[in-house]
């Protein structure tokens, strides 16, 4: 239990913003303090907090299995394989995407087109005229990956002691919403798991996926309201 209380205690450290700590509750209202719903150990359910402490820990790749690449030929759009290729012009080979002038690979999740080695026919999204992309968060915005260098992972520890079983995750994306917490939570509860809390970090590394889902003025040019990437909602199966 004193372990627990440690883990605890860091916790609300961290979550700190000066050095100046006080025991004033400054949630609470007419009717007394703020409480939260669940308090363990004590409430039922989580009554105990005794016994030995039990740890355990997984991780699940998210990353981005369904998107298409882009031609990073600079402003020109003209490749060192095409005949009137001359020399690299500005942008070119940079990793940026310039909208205007280099194309994407219209070749759907598995990335290969008619005539590429290995190909086998037409796969969802290949030759619909739309650029499936996987938006990178993080710096400037219209980022769109061309190839993994690393994979992105959901990672969670589980701490448990007496009845008092605590979740921390931690997800390799760029935010995450309130909501997308909540939904989390519900989906460990209508699974029966016996869990008291779930508690859900973004690292925030900027070249990891877009977590807000905003594609929007964040990610894609000219969204503002895009909130329906598959990837971004993907990997809350995982997290579960």
């Amino acid at each position: 239990m004193a372990r627990l209380g440690l883990i605890a205690a860091l916790i609300g450290w961290g979550c700190g913003t000066s050095g100046d700590k006080t025991d004033v509750d400054t949630a609470g209202g007419a009717d007394g303090g703020w409480r939260p719903d669940l308090v363990c150990p004590g409430d039922a359910g989580c009554v105990s907090g005794e016994g030995a402490l039990e740890a355990g820990a997984a991780a699940v790749s998210i990353t981005p299995t369904c998107f298409e690449q882009w031609l990073d030929c600079g402003r020109d759009g003209i490749c060192p394989d095409d005949e009137a290729w001359v020399e690299a012009d500005e942008g070119e080979g940079d990793a940026e995407w310039h909208k205007a002038s280099e194309a994407f690979l219209d070749c759907g999740c598995d990335q290969l087109c008619e005539g590429d080695e290995g190909y086998t026919g037409p796969d969802e999204g290949e030759a619909d005229g739309e650029f499936q992309a996987a938006w990178l968060a993080g710096f400037q915005n219209g980022r769109p990956a061309n190839s993994v260098h690393d994979d992105i992972w959901s990672r969670t520890v589980v701490l448990r002691q007496g009845d008092t079983t605590v979740a921390l995750v931690s997800l390799d994306v760029v935010g995450f919403f309130y909501d997308d917490v909540e939904e989390v939570r519900e989906r460990v509860a209508a699974q029966g798991l016996d869990v008291d809390h779930v508690m859900i970090r973004p690292p925030t590394p900027s070249d990891s996926g877009d977590g807000w889902s905003v594609s929007a003025g964040w990610t894609r040019p000219g969204s503002r309201t895009s909130r329906t990437r598959s990837w971004s909602a993907s990997p809350r199966p995982s997290r579960v």
